[in-house]
């Protein structure tokens, strides 16, 4: 059997996340997958394709700024195409899209799935800006033979920006819970972890893992943390990333009076961690709190749950299709303080709702976007392209 030959195209991939999950698990018999990267090392975790069998290759885009360099990709890209004989060509995020569908005018041979991960954030761009970008983005879509999106409310969103655009494709990122990263550590794991970081049996752990930027609302987070905080002495705050707001969310904690005490203060800002030391300090937490403002999937809900730890999410694409408030999550207004301090406490108070509310979702989560039923509807979608 002639293998479909498929390449997965990317600013970076980081090991375990969703494009790598696609990349790595495609059935061999069938594909022959390859990678294209702006960058060879990731942002967190390097997926070292070249150990197991998959060619990387990259062009190189020294920032998604760099506009100049576009052009350039993609006619290297179309060379690649070309020379390789590829035959689907998966583009993921808004820049890698406009470089893909230039290649594609190149080299018209390929089949070009865009696969579209943006929010709403869109429709709050400035006029100019906003009309450019979606300009631009309705030429890529004419240039595609296939659009993805993760979830039902993208393929809404598209819809309304392009009211033309054809079929789209609904697939949910999938993740091979067998990996290290998403097997449960130890009680005795979790309590060391707990205790580097200053948090005993007694308190309450919250944990929070995202970039720090305003719209994934960790600034929320400190001003209702700071309101359960006053009732729940116990209670802490573990903040896992940096990002351009870390320097105003330290002085907004400090302003709030969480970071007095040293290794005793109420908050911690952990910096950014790699791999299992996310999922340790994800296991080791009592809850975990994910207040953005706009997500196209949260992989972070995903990762939480797949450990047993309660969620608190608010209702953005993905949460809102997926999870289920007081079932399988707890879900709260987006930007609303005063709600999510009292989900805060509510939680704290209930333990057997926390607990089953864990549970619940960790099964949820496992059985729905296990990489077995999402990686064979991609394998669905190329087969039917060629």
């Amino acid at each position: 059997m002639t293998r479909i030959r498929v390449w997965h195209f990317a600013g970076t991939i980081n090991r375990h996340d969703f494009i790598d999950t696609v990349v790595r698990y495609l059935d061999r018999e069938r594909f022959e997958v390859g990678v294209v990267t702006f960058l060879r090392e990731s942002n967190i975790e390097s997926p070292q394709y070249e150990e197991v069998g998959i060619p990387h290759r990259v062009i190189p885009v020294s920032s998604y700024r760099a506009y100049g360099a576009y052009l350039r990709a993609a006619w290297r890209l179309a060379q690649m195409l070309r020379q390789e004989g590829v035959e689907i060509l998966h583009a993921h995020h808004y820049w890698e899209g406009f470089v893909a569908a230039l290649a594609k005018k190149l080299y018209p041979r390929v089949q070009l799935v865009l696969h579209r991960h943006y929010t709403e954030d869109v429709l709050r761009l400035p006029p100019l800006k906003r009309r450019v970008l979606l300009g631009l983005e309705r030429w890529m879509y004419k240039q595609a033979d296939r659009l993805v999106v993760p979830t039902d409310f993208m393929a809404r969103l598209v819809r309304q920006l392009h009211s033309k655009v054809g079929h789209i494709e609904v697939i949910p990122y999938g993740f091979a819970f067998s990996a290290e990263k998403y097997q449960r550590p130890s009680e005795e794991r979790r309590q060391a972890v707990r205790s580097q970081y200053g948090a005993s049996d007694g308190h309450f752990v919250i944990v929070n893992v995202a970039t720090h930027r305003l719209q994934k609302g960790q600034h929320v987070l400190l001003r209702a943390f700071q309101k359960f905080y006053g009732v729940v002495p116990q209670g802490r705050l573990w903040l896992v990333g940096e990002g351009p707001e870390t320097p105003m969310l330290k002085a907004l904690a400090e302003e709030l009076g969480l970071l007095q005490g040293g290794l005793e203060a109420p908050c911690r800002f952990l910096g950014w961690r790699r791999g299992l030391e996310v999922r340790d300090l994800i296991a080791a937490s009592d809850l975990f709190v994910h207040p953005t403002f706009s997500e196209a999937f949260p992989q972070v809900m995903v990762e939480s749950l797949s450990l047993g730890v309660p969620l608190v999410i608010t209702p953005v694409s993905g949460a809102v299709d997926y999870l289920r408030h007081g079932e399988t999550a707890w879900l709260v207004p987006r930007e609303d303080v005063a709600a999510l301090a009292e989900a805060l406490l509510y939680l704290y108070q209930h333990p057997d709702l926390r607990l089953a509310i864990a549970q619940r979702g960790q099964a949820f989560v496992r059985e729905s976007f296990d990489y077995t039923q999402v990686n064979r509807k991609y394998e669905q979608l190329y087969a039917s392209l060629v």
